[in-house]
Order: C-alpha cells, then structure tokens, then sequence
C-alpha cells in the first residue's frame, strides 16, 4: 500500500495465524499505520470469539516483541517504565507507544481499557503455599480470560523489581 508518502507492507501467515505490518518511508507513518489498524479493528469488530494479541517489536530483528494492551495498561497505570525480559532492559513506555500512536488518540483507547480491565486482585499469600495460590489462580482463570479481573501477586512485583535495578 501508498500513501503520503508511506509504504506499507501487510503479510499474512496463515499457518501461524499472524498477520504483520511494515510501514516506512518520509511521510507520516503513524498516521498511515492508524488507517491500517482501524480498518482491521472494523473488521475484527464482526468476529465475537476472535482473539486478538497486538504487539510491537522492539527490536530491529522484530524477535522481541511486547504487547500493545500491556503498553496500555502501564500508560494507565502511570508506569513509565516496562521491563522486557528477552530484552533484558527496561524501556519507556510512553517511546514505545509513540511510535505506534499519538497519545492523543491513545487517551479513548485507555479509557477503554480501563472498562475491559475489570477488577485487579492482588493475591497475598505465604510462599509455602504456592500451590494453593496456583489453584485459586486456576480456579479464576474463566473470569481473568473474558476480563473481568486481573490477578497478581508478590512475585509480579520482584520481576518488576529486578527490571528497576538494572
């Protein structure tokens, strides 16, 4: 596809279930990707039990990739940083949406996600019993996979932790 300026290339990869968008050239590529992506959110808006995962890559190998729902949820959450373990750094989350979107257009779409986010639930526990946790966990998964809450506990946090210090 042309357009302003722009090039992008859409390929689709049936077998793994992946379609990619490449966009470059000297016009204003973020504007040319956000034609592109409205027009498979119109699209994907038909399909009720299709799911999709938007990711980003952040690397020039497009190997590492990171979710754009998670971007969004950290940019909701005021975090200004996310640490990529394959990457093993941390970037800002604000650069990384950038290149996507302005955040202008990003603040309906947190406002969104705000609403499919439901309810966050942090799970306190005693580390010897782990596996009681991971039943639980279990035991919400239906609620967690239609959105209606968001589970985490104390070792989220020392992830989130080790990506700080480095």
């Amino acid at each position: 596809m042309e357009y302003e300026n722009c090039e992008a290339l859409i390929r689709a990869d049936f077998e793994e279930k992946v379609i990619s968008i490449e966009v470059g050239g000297v016009g204003n590529r973020r504007a040319m990707l956000s034609i592109i992506r409205e027009k498979f959110e119109d699209v994907h808006s038909n399909f009720k039990d299709i799911n999709i995962k938007r990711e980003i890559p952040i690397d020039s190998e497009n190997k590492v990739l990171v979710s754009y729902d998670d971007l969004l949820l950290y940019e909701c959450s005021s975090e200004e940083y996310i640490f990529i373990p394959q990457a093993k750094t941390r970037f800002k989350v604000k650069n990384l949406l950038d290149g996507i979107e302005e955040e202008e257009a990003r603040k309906q779409k947190m406002i969104d996600v705000r609403k499919e986010m439901g309810v966050s639930m942090f799970i306190s526990y005693s580390h010897a019993d782990e596996v009681l946790k991971d039943k639980l966990k279990a035991h919400l998964s239906n609620l967690a996979n239609n959105n209606k809450i968001r589970t985490w506990d104390d070792r989220e946090i020392q992830q989130e932790m080790i990506g700080k210090k480095k």
